[in-house]
């Protein structure tokens, strides 16, 4: 295992698509790399796409036999996006390396700040405790 701190094991998993909608309403929207997302996505509205989550799931050879090994072994992100405004979850699988890891932090950053400043005043104790919170 190397270095990545993104990629870490969440308790409880986000569903890939959303119930009440078919894969053209709700995704999952899927992209062959993390620069094709950030060329649709990079400079989408913090609070209209709302990230509240992501999975950095590692590609692993144990999941899959010769037959079912696929050519393509990189890891996938999944972005969890609430639309606020309409009330629609989606969700972005895309295809990353770690070489990618840097990128992705920079776009999730500010995603986290809106989140701990709409969260306040619960994220202040976090503050207190030594945690980042949005200003």
């Amino acid at each position: 295992m190397n270095g990545n701190t993104l990629a870490v094991a969440h308790s409880y998993y986000c569903e890939e698509m959303n119930y009440y909608a078919n894969k053209a309403d709700g995704g999952p929207f899927e992209f062959d790399s993390w620069a094709a997302f950030a060329e649709e996505h990079s400079d989408a509205d913090i609070e209209w796409n709302m990230v509240f989550r992501w999975d950095w799931r590692r590609f692993d050879k144990e999941d899959h036999d010769a037959e079912s090994m696929p050519s393509d072994q990189r890891d996938t992100l999944q972005l969890c996006v609430m639309h606020q405004r309409k009330g629609r979850y989606v969700s972005y699988l895309i295809r990353v390396t770690d070489a990618d890891e840097e990128a992705v932090r920079t776009y999730l950053e500010p995603r986290w700040r809106y989140l701990q400043k709409l969260w306040e005043p619960l994220s202040q104790p976090c503050a207190a405790q030594g945690e980042k919170v949005a200003k």
